[in-house]
């Protein structure tokens, strides 16, 4: 009662290549359970970091005491990418005063037997670094 409670937050430090424009995805999740939401989608293309070490901070991750934290770091592609920022911008600006008119999102997904009709999707392979740490604050 009457106690302070204290919330974590991950930070990572990686190491960009620089022979190559990179894209990257985090996906991160607590206790096994994946933040789903559309603002939870972190995108990183390599423009301002481009073959150095950087550090990413994700303050809008909460995470606890004995809480199992996990970070994937996903190697995508410029279609993947540009993928999910769209599917990102719109889910979130929707309603806003900010927000930009819908438009349709197109993936790389199609229906063999309906061309004409829309298929919300990205099939992707990509390389993933991932790391897990149960919070033990002493």
């Amino acid at each position: 009662p009457g106690g302070i409670e204290r919330i974590y937050f991950p930070v990572t430090f990686s190491e960009d290549p620089g022979d190559r424009t990179n894209f990257y995805r985090y996906v991160l999740s607590r206790n096994d359970t994946l933040f789903t939401a559309p603002q939870d989608i972190e995108l990183l293309d390599d423009t301002a970091i481009n073959g150095n070490s950087y550090r990413n901070e994700f303050p809008t991750f909460n995470y606890a005491d004995g809480d199992l934290a996990s970070i994937e770091l996903w190697s995508i592609n410029r279609g993947a990418f540009e993928f999910f920022s769209l599917l990102r911008n719109q889910a979130t600006s929707l309603g806003t005063s900010a927000g930009t008119s819908p438009a349709s999102i197109e993936g790389n997904l199609r229906n063999e037997t309906n061309p004409s009709q829309a298929v919300l999707g990205y099939f992707s392979c990509y390389s993933i670094s991932e790391v897990e740490i149960v919070l033990e604050v002493q």
